[in-house]
């Protein structure tokens, strides 16, 4: 190989490797006149445009219709599969990379740690969930307590707020979570005959006739 032949083949390494186009280096007065240095670019032009052509797909259904076609063959006992027979039984089985079922379950152990960590809920949004039943339950008694009171007071009768009552508040208003819509939301959790006894006596309130005061009949006035 002469240093003509040398420089074309780097020529030609270096246009692989840097993915170049071949067409230039069919220009010149060295790959005119060397047939070996030709062929040596012919093959390498077949080559780029065999690996430039789009992927062949099987069409679909392919293996299915062969496998159906061999099972066929093979009931009615066509001696030219036993040849195919051979080969496929000649083909070694199969193995696993060793060591491949500890790193595949040790991936899923780390995408679902991954997974579990993603959703698990906050510190606040736990500590919301702890007190949503006290929270509720408490809102509930002050709700009930409310009700009797209002009865109390629609038939005359005069009571002091219960002690019972005056604690359930403070215990309200020493539970930060029960402002806002958040109220709102520990109440829709309350079941449903629960709920049912606050919409009768928010109603039977608002529709409540006013009590007058008691008027003295006139013949019952005082003498003072």
């Amino acid at each position: 190989m002469n240093t003509a032949c040398i420089e074309f083949r780097r020529a030609l390494v270096a246009a692989l490797e840097q993915r170049r186009s071949l067409a230039e280096l069919s220009i010149g007065a060295h790959i005119a006149t060397c047939g070996d240095c030709r062929a040596v670019l012919e093959s390498e032009r077949a080559l780029d445009d065999l690996l430039e052509r789009a992927h062949v797909q099987n069409p679909v259904g392919l293996s299915s219709r062969v496998l159906r076609s061999l099972q066929a063959e093979r009931a009615r006992g066509a001696p030219q599969l036993d040849g195919l027979d051979r080969l496929l039984d000649a083909l070694p089985a199969p193995v696993a990379p060793v060591g491949l079922a500890p790193r595949v379950l040790r991936a899923l152990a780390r995408a679902r740690a991954d997974e579990r960590e993603r959703v698990r809920p906050s510190a606040g949004a736990r500590a919301l969930r702890a007190w949503k039943p006290l929270a509720a339950a408490a809102a509930l008694v002050v709700s009930i307590s409310l009700w009797g009171a209002w009865q109390l007071r629609s038939r005359g009768l005069s009571k002091q707020p219960p002690q019972g009552l005056l604690a359930e508040l403070e215990l309200l208003e020493s539970i930060e979570l029960l402002q806002g819509a958040e109220i709102d939301v520990l109440l829709s959790e309350l079941p449903d005959d629960e709920v049912e006894l606050l919409q009768a006596s928010s109603e039977s309130e608002d529709a409540a006739p006013q009590i007058a005061p008691p008027v003295d009949a006139p013949g019952k006035r005082s003498n003072g």
